[in-house]
């Protein structure tokens, strides 16, 4: 028998137990392309324009920057960036990080993507 989370026994209208098997495939993103930006904001505006599609763009340290996107659809759009997040959920063809309130500090933030 099973462990109860992770198993539920099967049976038959005359309670015979039936034996079941499952499966399961796990995909990971494994992106051949890459990049960080690690800088403060003296060297802002920067630019991250790959010839890959960003998929991922993960901002680990930023203080009031601004991340002016620009998907493969052609739409653009700011997304303020007031510390840590990660964004997924659009193909991103360029990305320009700026400080707009001139308040300084740190901005790390990494990306990965595909063709």
């Amino acid at each position: 028998m099973g462990v109860p989370q992770f198993a539920t026994d099967v049976r038959t209208a005359e309670n015979t137990m039936v034996e079941t098997v499952v499966s399961n495939t796990v995909s990971t993103n494994d992106y051949p392309a890459g990049g960080v930006i690690d800088t403060n904001t003296d060297a802002l505006p920067a630019t991250v324009n790959p010839t890959t599609t960003i998929q991922e763009l993960v901002v680990v340290a930023s203080n009031k920057h601004v991340a002016t996107i620009t998907t493969t659809g052609g739409d653009t759009f700011d997304v303020p960036l007031l510390g840590a997040g990660a964004f997924d959920s659009w193909e991103i063809e360029s990305v320009e990080f700026s400080d707009p309130t001139g308040s300084g500090g740190r901005l790390v933030v990494t990306w990965a993507g595909d063709n």
